[in-house]
Parts: C-alpha cells; structure tokens; sequence
C-alpha cells in the first residue's frame, strides 16, 4: 500500500516525522494483506502550542476507484491520535467489507467482484 503524506514535513519535526511513518507504515503492513493497490493519505497538522502542549489532528483517506472510506481524529498525544485514526480506517474497511472471520481468497474475490 502507497502511502501519501501531506503537510507532513511542514508542520512537524524530524522526532515527530519518524514517530509518524513508524506507526502509519505498521499499520499499513495489516491493511496491505486486504487491498494491495490502494492508496493510504495521510494529513497532518499540528495546532499552536497551548502552554507547553500542542494539539495533533490527522484526517486519513483511502482513494482507490472502489472504496471512498475516510477518518478523521485528534488528540493531544501524537502516538494515540495516529492509532486511533489508524484504528477508525481499518473498522471502516472491515465494515464496508465484512472482512472479519473470512478466509483471504474470499476477500479478494469480493473486492473484483465490486470492482465491476
């Protein structure tokens, strides 16, 4: 799965970088095995320092011609706002889907039946 980061290098610091391709390209490992081909956006922005914090919002997209899935979250720690966006992505595919409890072959033939 390609993944796409927008406002990335702009808005965050090298620490902040690696801690965000760390814990998309995990993610994007699992959701890989179900949709090889899909693309994975990923928007960040990080708001103003509020005393000595600062808040972390994420807005995730899947663009493949066949699903139109998306998530958005925020948080003030930058680790839980990634996997709890991670997280709302992979429940929406499984929903759109019914992924879960089906053997690998059915998911693939389910996902060129609807691409037709």
């Amino acid at each position: 799965m390609y993944v796409n980061y927008i406002n990335i290098k702009k808005d965050f610091n090298d620490s902040e970088i690696s801690e965000v391709t760390r814990i998309v390209d995990e993610t994007c490992k699992k959701l890989d095995r179900k949709f090889p081909k899909a693309i994975l956006v990923v928007q960040g922005k990080k708001h103003d320092v509020e005393g000595t914090r600062c808040k972390y919002s994420f807005h995730f997209r899947i663009e493949n011609p066949n699903l139109d899935i998306t998530a958005e979250c925020a948080d003030w720690d930058l680790p839980r706002a990634l996997h709890n966006g991670m997280q709302k992505i992979a429940k929406a595919l499984e929903k759109k889907y019914k992924l879960e409890g089906q053997a690998q072959e059915r998911i693939r033939n389910k996902a060129k039946r609807t691409k037709k």
